[in-house]
Protein backbone atom coordinates (compact mmCIF):
# COMPACT_ATOMS: atom_id res chain seq x y z
CA UNK A 1 0.00 0.00 0.00
CA UNK A 2 0.95 3.79 -0.84
CA UNK A 3 0.96 6.61 0.84
CA UNK A 4 -0.43 9.45 0.08
CA UNK A 5 1.77 12.68 0.13
CA UNK A 6 0.14 14.08 3.07
CA UNK A 7 0.63 10.67 4.73
CA UNK A 8 4.12 10.65 3.32
CA UNK A 9 4.59 14.14 4.85
CA UNK A 10 3.38 12.70 8.20
CA UNK A 11 5.49 9.58 8.18
CA UNK A 12 8.50 12.00 8.25
CA UNK A 13 7.79 14.27 10.65
CA UNK A 14 6.76 10.60 12.79
CA UNK A 15 10.50 9.49 12.20
CA UNK A 16 12.09 12.78 13.12
CA UNK A 17 10.20 12.89 16.29
CA UNK A 18 10.71 9.10 17.25
CA UNK A 19 14.30 8.84 16.54
CA UNK A 20 15.98 11.18 18.81
CA UNK A 21 13.95 9.02 21.36
CA UNK A 22 15.27 5.60 20.42
CA UNK A 23 11.12 5.14 19.57
CA UNK A 24 10.60 5.14 23.61
CA UNK A 25 7.34 6.69 23.13
CA UNK A 26 3.65 5.26 22.69
CA UNK A 27 0.69 6.40 19.45
CA UNK A 28 -0.69 8.73 21.56
CA UNK A 29 2.68 10.21 22.67
CA UNK A 30 3.23 10.73 18.97
CA UNK A 31 -0.29 12.18 17.95
CA UNK A 32 -0.21 14.72 20.64
CA UNK A 33 3.72 15.63 20.20
CA UNK A 34 2.48 16.11 16.24
CA UNK A 35 -1.02 17.48 16.96
CA UNK A 36 -2.79 15.04 14.84
CA UNK A 37 -4.93 11.84 15.87
CA UNK A 38 -3.50 8.43 17.25
CA UNK A 39 -5.76 6.82 14.03
CA UNK A 40 -3.32 8.57 11.44
CA UNK A 41 -0.51 7.60 13.65
CA UNK A 42 -1.64 4.05 13.16
CA UNK A 43 -1.94 3.68 10.40
CA UNK A 44 0.97 5.38 8.51
CA UNK A 45 2.85 3.68 10.97
CA UNK A 46 1.32 0.11 9.70
CA UNK A 47 2.15 0.58 6.09
CA UNK A 48 5.99 1.99 7.40
CA UNK A 49 6.57 -1.19 9.30
CA UNK A 50 6.92 1.25 12.67
CA UNK A 51 4.34 -0.30 14.97
CA UNK A 52 6.17 -2.72 16.48
CA UNK A 53 9.10 -0.05 17.53
CA UNK A 54 6.80 1.89 19.36
CA UNK A 55 6.19 1.39 23.11
CA UNK A 56 2.39 -0.15 23.56
CA UNK A 57 1.84 1.41 27.41
CA UNK A 58 3.34 4.34 29.15
CA UNK A 59 6.41 3.20 31.42
CA UNK A 60 5.89 2.35 35.02
CA UNK A 61 5.62 6.61 36.84
CA UNK A 62 6.72 5.01 39.84
CA UNK A 63 8.68 1.79 41.82
CA UNK A 64 6.21 -0.03 43.68
CA UNK A 65 4.05 -1.02 40.67
CA UNK A 66 7.27 -1.59 38.33
CA UNK A 67 8.04 -3.81 41.48
CA UNK A 68 4.74 -5.32 41.32
CA UNK A 69 4.65 -6.11 37.85
CA UNK A 70 8.34 -7.80 37.85
CA UNK A 71 7.24 -9.96 40.60
CA UNK A 72 4.18 -10.80 38.31
CA UNK A 73 6.30 -11.66 35.66
CA UNK A 74 8.07 -14.12 37.78
CA UNK A 75 5.79 -15.77 39.26
CA UNK A 76 4.00 -16.48 35.68
CA UNK A 77 7.68 -17.50 34.97
CA UNK A 78 7.64 -19.94 37.62
CA UNK A 79 4.59 -21.97 37.22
Amino acid sequence: MTLSPRSEALALRIYNHCVPLEWDCTHADVADALGVSVGRVRSVCKVKGWNQRLRVTKPYSNSSRREDAINAHDLRRLV
